[in-house]
């Protein structure tokens, strides 16, 4: 019943990198943004989780007119600089040794990613070999490299977002949240409600950090009951 849109992020899954390309989070928001105006994109329903989060927010707030709604899956999109829990993730995983863990043993996706969901179960071993397949070169793992780093190098990017987020306050919003995510926490959900008072809000009990792959028919009935009823009434003839 809609028309779905899925990019597919430099280095991250099946997409070419080409050599020098940028992959902080501010260049992924850049090509996210082409990525809009050459499809031509408008009223936008704007699905975001994890760094989809500030990438699709920086998108929004700088171009709010083309956002009609907001889905927020368990992520953030303000700095955490003075955070221990963010500081001490940033500083190991995006350190000397985390790096070279990604780098030479796939840690991120092999190690993290399972941890992350609130019942290992669900990530299914045919499920984990196409998360596990795009990055079998450690030349296809910068991506992975990059972000736990600029969680905290970011702060400047991302402290741009959300000092300019009240330009999406009026945006009916859905929120779908796992509360057994060991990322984003049951603080950050109640940031994000405090911020969108409006907001349909959805928890997830037992779900983890990976909604869409750990709950995948609640949040797409969330989803399809939110479209619908905030969907415009129907042009008069």
């Amino acid at each position: 019943d809609h028309r779905v849109v899925a990019p597919d992020h430099l280095n991250f899954g099946l997409s070419d990198t080409a050599p020098g390309a940028g992959l902080a989070p501010a260049d992924h928001t850049r090509r996210l943004r082409a990525l809009v105006e050459a499809l031509d994109l408008r009223d936008i329903t704007l699905v975001v989780q994890d760094w989809g989060g500030p990438i699709g927010l920086s998108y929004a707030v700088t171009h709010p007119e083309n956002v009609a709604r907001l889905v927020i899956l368990n992520t953030w999109a303000w700095p955490v600089n003075r955070d221990p829990y963010y500081i001490a993730f940033s500083g190991f995983v995006g350190g000397p040794i985390g790096r070279f863990l990604i780098r030479r043993f796939n840690f991120f996706a092999r190690g993290i990613m399972p941890f992350a969901f609130g019942d290992k179960r669900r990530l299914t071993p045919a499920a984990h070999a196409q998360y596990l397949y795009p990055l079998a070169d450690p030349r296809d793992r910068t991506g992975c490299l990059v972000f736990p780093k600029q969680i905290v190098a970011a702060t400047p990017w991302l402290n741009s977002i959300w000092s300019n987020i009240g330009k999406l306050r009026d945006k009916p919003v859905q929120i779908v949240w796992g509360m057994q995510d060991i990322a984003f926490r049951e603080q950050e959900l109640r940031r994000w409600e405090a911020t969108f008072p409006q907001a349909r809000s959805l928890h997830l009990d037992g779900v983890g950090h990976y909604v869409q792959e750990e709950a995948p028919a609640e949040l797409g009935a969330a989803v399809d009951a939110f479209l619908a009823e905030t969907a415009p009434p129907p042009t008069a003839v």
